[in-house]
């Protein structure tokens, strides 16, 4: 069996300030092939840019497998905190990412392939602007344009863990 699921909510604060928040969990049963594991939610990636919600942006992409894990993903957002300017919004937000996962199953079926996973927990936090550009798209409508910054640390985490990506946001006015 293979069980995983996430939960997710948002709880809006006085001020224009917001919490996202996220819990993944999932296990596995039985010891399988490392294609069938689970794979590390990670974004480091050389070609992506954008920040990924609910992931982590500092860890390799498939870098860890696991068959348990537990993630929390943290986003509070202080709302727009420096100006009023309808195309110069930036809103102040920070990001708390911790996970852990275990590979419990046989490691020694995994031939000719370095399987690895982070027991000792994986943790990572970010300083994100959003809405440095932000454009209105017809009438009712805006896209805006940010930029984050997240450092990774924590015994899973490669040394120099650090990303900066583009954060994007559709919305109504």
């Amino acid at each position: 069996w293979k069980l995983n699921g996430l939960l997710k909510s948002e709880f809006n604060i006085r001020g224009g300030s917001d919490i996202n928040l996220g819990f993944d969990a999932g296990v596995m049963t039985a010891d399988q092939p490392y294609q069938i594991n689970y794979g590390s939610p990670g974004t480091e990636f050389k070609l992506t840019g954008i920040i990924i919600k609910n992931a982590f942006q500092t860890m390799q992409l498939y870098g860890f497998f696991t068959d348990r894990y537990v993630h929390s993903f943290i986003n509070y957002n202080l709302g727009n905190v420096f100006t009023k300017n309808s195309k110069f919004k930036p809103e102040l937000a920070f990001a708390f990412n911790l996970g852990w996962g275990k590979l419990k199953g046989r490691k020694d079926i995994h031939e000719l392939i370095a399987v690895r996973d982070y027991s000792e927990g994986y943790y990572e936090a970010g300083v994100i602007l959003n809405n440095l550009l932000r454009l209105k798209l017809y009438k009712y409508f805006y896209g805006g344009l940010g930029l984050g910054t997240f450092i990774g640390h924590g015994p899973g985490a490669e040394n120099g863990a650090f990303a900066i990506r583009i954060s994007y946001e559709l919305g109504a006015l």
